[in-house]
């Protein structure tokens, strides 16, 4: 299944976060579908990652923010946003 990637200033992850907290927590926190994003950002923007099982419930986010397929992040730079620590195994 396929992962999918947004780019987003600092104000608009957190607005993610907050959005995507909400939704997980309503769908009984499933697992391996964690928020997850880049420790660091270029040009302005930082890379929010939804794998295959956030998007159910994450689907309008990605769309919003024209969000586009992608393969897993690599583990290196990436970090927990919302989620089990145990998704990190998700990663490249």
């Amino acid at each position: 299944m396929t992962w999918y990637r947004i780019r987003v200033t600092v104000q608009e992850k957190e607005r993610v976060r907050e959005l995507f907290f909400q939704r997980y927590a309503q769908a009984g926190t499933p697992e391996g579908a964690s928020l997850l994003a880049s420790d660091f950002f270029s040009k302005g923007l930082y890379s929010v990652y939804f794998p295959p099982a956030a998007l159910p419930f994450s689907q309008d986010i990605i769309a919003h923010y024209s969000g586009e397929p992608c393969d897993a992040p690599p583990r290196e730079g990436t970090g927990l946003e919302c989620g089990e620590e145990s998704d990190l195994e998700l990663l490249s």
